[in-house]
């Protein structure tokens, strides 16, 4: 096998890959890349975790057509240090010679034949989504789904996309301390989901989607068997679905119609929170959050004096009696950097219920977030 390639292009893709493969896993072979070539002018490469895959092709100059698999990190890492802007890639007694300019690495290899036996095709049908639109509604959920370490039901630990009318998909993540949704309209989920109500994508997948949109121009998304897949010009993403019903979320979000509403600049109350951040850690790290006429108070390190304490005041459009209410500030945080707003409206229904913080021109975005104990 030989082939010289651009490195920009290589580094791109193989970027991409290390985030498939599975360093914990017993099996070494899973932390490598499938190098595949048939042709004269295309290099494909594929990872895998056997849950997850991911297959690109980059072009390139092939002297020699073969297989073999290298381990992905150091791949990159090689990649990355060498001084040209073209790569040569030789196989030579089962060491992968990748050289540019005057420097040349020698890199251990596995053989093509070991490497898992990946099943990626496309399903007869795929809908065309907005890039845009598909990379919003996914890094604004995905950030509330749980994490394996802290999740309690399995189905928690991905994002549910179904859709909430005859048009329009939408996105859920849930941990069960906050809530997120958002989703775009007029989009045929039902022609994607077919009988289904909805599925559960595990988060692992959603994140390597997002990285795989960062420089996508069209995405579609298909479901083939209990797998989803999502294709971008040069590669195609499959991932297994997880299994079992997701909680009927629209129970635990309060009607907010006749609840307490506060209205603020999102990156006025966000850099506050920034400021009162720093008093904060990670065993301590409520933040109080008091509304009066027209005022927000912020108060930090209140449960913790040793680490300090900080209280700011900000404006606010509000009128009503005073109320209190503390959440972990790292979730306020985050949802307010997810949102597209110049004003972030805060509904509280009373301290027994969540707080939702809203895009007051958006009514397919809302976010949920359950109070701490003071």
């Amino acid at each position: 096998m030989k082939f010289e390639i651009p490195k920009k292009d290589l580094l791109s893709v193989v970027g991409k890959l290390v985030g498939i493969t599975n360093e914990k896993t017993v099996h070494p072979i899973l932390n490598g890349v499938l190098i595949d070539i048939a042709d004269e002018q295309q290099v494909y490469l594929t990872a895998t975790d056997l849950e997850i895959s991911l297959r690109a092709k980059v072009e390139a100059q092939v002297s020699v057509s073969g297989g073999v698999v290298v381990p992905a990190r150091k791949f990159l890492d090689v990649v990355k240090m060498l001084p040209g802007k073209t790569v040569s890639c030789r196989l030579v007694d089962n060491q992968l010679k990748v050289a540019s300019g005057k420097t040349q690495y020698k890199i251990a290899t596995w053989p093509a034949e070991d490497f898992p036996n990946v099943s990626i095709e496309l399903p007869d049908s795929m809908i065309d989504v907005e890039v845009e639109s598909l990379k919003r509604i996914l890094s604004r959920t995905v950030c509330s789904v749980a994490s394996d370490k802290d999740c309690f039901d399995n189905v928690l630990a991905g994002v549910y996309l179904h859709s909430p009318g005859i048009d329009g998909l939408r996105v859920v993540g849930c941990d069960g301390h906050r809530l997120s949704y958002d989703q775009i309209d007029d989009f045929p989920a039902l022609q994607l989901l077919g009988e289904q109500e909805g599925i559960i994508v595990p988060k692992k997948g959603i994140r390597e989607t997002l990285r795989l949109l960062e420089n996508a121009d069209q995405v579609s998304l298909g479901l083939l068997e209990n797998r989803l897949c999502i294709q971008v010009p040069n590669a195609l993403l499959s991932m297994q679905l997880l299994e079992g019903n997701y909680p009927q979320y629209e129970h635990v979000i309060p009607d907010h119609t006749t609840s307490i509403m506060v209205d603020v600049e999102r990156q006025v109350l966000l850099g506050a929170l920034r400021r009162m951040a720093v008093v904060t850690d990670q065993v301590h790290k409520s933040i109080r959050m008091t509304v009066c006429s027209d005022l927000l108070c912020l108060e930090a390190g209140t449960e913790n004096p040793m680490t300090g304490t900080a209280r700011e005041e900000i404006p606010a459009s509000y009128t009503g009696e005073e109320f209190k209410m503390t959440y972990n500030i790292n979730y306020v945080m985050e949802t307010l950097q997810n949102m597209q707003t110049d004003n972030v409206r805060i509904h509280w229904v009373d301290k027994n219920h969540g707080g939702l913080f809203l895009e007051p021109d958006n009514h397919n975005y809302l976010t949920m977030i359950m109070p701490m104990n003071e």
